[in-house]
């Protein structure tokens, strides 16, 4: 069995506990020095240590259905993405040898953006403006049959795993993570009678005459960015395969998410915008947070108050210049 361990931004230390586990697991196993290198595989297992934004980075080059994902979390966490932690990696490397695991299958989209196709989305493909506060107006059509004409702030099209990620705190439903449909949920519309709509796995979803006086760009995960002009058409992608080790405890992990949901609910939408980007990036400092959400720097300090107060969003002074602080959510 080809086993790969793929390239994320490690922290120094972690990555030496982890080739110090592997060594000790007696398990041969390969680096990728390159993402580029994890669109060759064909099959095999394929170690992805970090967050989940790390599996969301490696999974955008896993193109094969038969490359199996083991997730790897610094420590224990309730993600759908990380399925055993450093500390019992060696554990899990014998159980998966002695083939004492089972295969669970993500469904995933992909979309053409003006005829070029995006990587494989395993939460959501979003549309937005690229400057914020900017109305976004598009058609929104589903196997050929137009649905509606909206204005707000943009659309998500999400997988059922995504559901509980940035569509949820959208208001989107939460759906069961092995159910073969998309939800179509429409970000702050003008018209108050919009809902999401839950369509098909296999339906041909298609959003054209796209307005804005911003320029528009379709977000694949929350990380890769790709500028539309003309329409974007969204279709099913190749499904990812998780390694699961145990019983998976969906009710607990949805309960959680549920409540997060409630939690967020009553922030501002500049708070639940930096929340998102704080998930995808990791730590940033307030300038980093104003250049990536291109809010104005007044907004941000006053959505990060509201956020550290409320301890969705920690902070630390930043090593290198302690006059800035880094901010940061906490890994449960």
């Amino acid at each position: 069995m080809n086993i790969v361990l793929a390239p994320t931004r490690f922290e120094r230390g972690l990555l030496k506990d982890c080739l110090r586990t592997l060594n000790r697991s007696g398990v041969e196993v390969t680096r990728a020095k390159r993402l580029e290198e994890l669109e060759k595989l064909n099959e095999g297992l394929l170690l992805i240590l970090g967050e989940d934004k790390d599996v969301l980075k490696a999974l955008h080059h896993v193109k094969s259905r038969d490359v199996l994902i083991l997730g790897v979390s610094k420590t224990e966490n309730n993600s759908f993405l990380m399925e055993t932690t450093l500390e019992r990696l060696g554990d899990a490397l014998n159980a998966f040898l002695r083939r004492e695991y089972s295969v669970e299958y993500s469904s995933r989209l992909k979309a053409l953006v003006d005829d070029a196709e995006t990587p494989c989305a395993l939460n959501e493909l979003a549309i937005f403006p690229r400057k914020s506060a900017t109305i976004l107006e598009y058609s929104l059509y589903v196997d050929g049959e137009f649905v509606w004409r909206d204005i707000g702030d943009g659309l998500i099209v999400s997988t059922p795993i995504g559901s509980t990620a940035y569509a949820l705190s959208t208001g989107g439903p939460i759906i069961h993570p092995q159910a073969k449909v998309v939800s179509i949920v429409p970000v702050n519309s003008l018209n108050l009678t919009r809902r999401p709509l839950v369509t098909p796995l296999e339906s041909l979803i298609e959003i054209r005459d796209i307005l804005s006086n911003s320029a528009c760009e379709v977000i694949v995960d929350g990380g890769y960015r790709m500028r539309v002009t003309g329409k974007v058409i969204v279709k099913r992608g190749e499904d990812a395969g998780f390694v699961r080790l145990s019983e998976a405890l969906l009710a607990r992990r949805l309960e959680k998410k549920a409540r997060m949901s409630l939690d967020i609910s009553s922030l501002p939408p500049s708070a639940k915008l930096i929340l998102k980007v704080l998930e995808y990036e990791g730590a940033l400092t307030q300038k980093d947070i104003v250049k990536k959400t291109m809010l104005p720097a007044r907004t941000v300090r006053h959505a990060l108050a509201i956020l550290v107060g409320n301890n969705f969003v920690k902070k630390r002074p930043l090593i290198r210049d302690p006059r800035q602080d880094l901010y940061y959510i906490e890994s449960k």
